[in-house]
This record gives C-alpha cells, structure tokens and sequence, in this order.
C-alpha cells in the first residue's frame, strides 16, 4: 500500500483571487475576502473569455432586433425613400447592432453624429470602457472625452448617449447586469478551474492509493 501525495494549491483551497486578494483593516485586525471594486474593464475581459456567455449575449442581440423596429421621421412617416437611402449609406443596421450590444453589456451606449453641414454623414458607436463624461456641478453635461493617447473630445450636441435602464439621476446608467454577469461568470470560472485540478491530480481516488 503506498500513500498517495495530496496536492494543495490555490484551487483546492477554494481560492478566489477576485475575492481573496484583497484585504481590509478594523479594530479585530485584518479581514481577508473583502470585495472588490467593480472593474468594468476586468470584468468585460472575463466575460469576453467565456464562449458560452459572449454566444448567449450574440444571441440576445441577434433576438431583440429580429423583433423589429422602425424610424419615424418629422412628419411621423417612417416610409420615406430619402431617410431609407441615407440609413443605407451610414450602414445603419451595423450601427444598430452594436448599439444594442453595448446597452445589453453596459447599460451605456455612445454613439458620434458625423455631419457636414447640416447633413448627416456617419454614426460611430464609441468604445464603452474609455468613454468620460465632464459636467457642471448642477449635472449639466460639458463635453464627452476618451481616456486614449490623443484625448478626442466631443460636444454634447455631437455625442448621442442612449441609456437601457435608467434607475439614478447619474450622467451614467448603472451596468447592473454587467455586475450579475460577472460575479455568475466569476463563480462558473472558479468551478471549471476546481475541476480541472481535481481530476487533473487525481484527487477522485482517494487519499490511499493501491
């Protein structure tokens, strides 16, 4: 009979690193397992990495716009062959796409008005993650801006901010489905990652092996 070697590491543990990496400070001392701040840009690469959640996401954007919609211009006609025309150069169902799927991840979708003139040239749905959004003490918004290199800055006439679900009477719409997301997305992780080292080291046999 010869003993088994158990192997101990962060997995079979039950470590989190979400979770276990961070530490507070009270009167009894340090508290391990705080929880963090929410990351939205960490938590988009995590969501990004989990095929079965960026499919069902594909999906429910996919589905949303399979249940129709329509524009409708000044005069209430959605029909007008001028509106369909210009829609199809912008490459609108593309823009639209996106749009949906940024409002479903974020509960924020930016989109630039490109115009020359008065006439209306481009729609740009901006990146979600390096958005920032500068305003007055009252709320007022004074401009939108990008958190990159050459810092694009935008009018607020020139940026089309479209929120899913409003709750506050913050510039920004809470990502709440994002936050559930990532913590349902963060515990499926952590279970694939116990498993792999459980039956990977063999654990299933017991702590003798023959």
């Amino acid at each position: 009979m010869v003993k088994k070697e158990l192997i101990s590491n962060d997995n079979s543990k039950g470590y989190i690193p979400d979770y276990s990496g961070v530490s507070s400070f009270n009167a009894k001392g340090f508290l391990d397992g705080k929880r963090p701040t929410f990351d939205l840009k960490k938590a988009l690469s995590i969501i990004k990495n989990d095929p079965v959640v960026k499919g069902a996401l594909v999906t429910l954007v996919d589905k949303v716009l399979e249940s129709g919609w329509r524009i409708t211009g000044k005069d209430k006609r959605s029909r007008i062959k001028a509106l369909e025309d210009k829609l199809g150069k912008i490459r609108f169902n593309k823009v639209l796409k996106k749009l949906v799927f940024n409002l479903i991840l974020y509960n924020n979708a930016f989109v630039e008005v490109v115009k020359k003139g008065e006439e209306l040239t481009d729609l740009n749905v901006l990146e979600n993650t390096l958005m920032e959004i500068e305003t007055k003490d009252n709320g007022d918004i004074v401009s939108y801006s990008q958190d990159v290199l050459t810092k694009p800055t935008w009018k607020p006439e020139k940026i089309l901010h479209v929120k899913l679900h409003e709750i506050t009477n913050n510039v920004w719409a809470e990502p709440l489905d994002m936050e559930a997301l990532y913590e349902t997305t963060l515990i499926k992780d952590y279970i694939r990652q116990y498993l792999m080292w459980f039956f990977g080291t063999t654990q299933k046999r017991g702590v003798f092996a023959f």
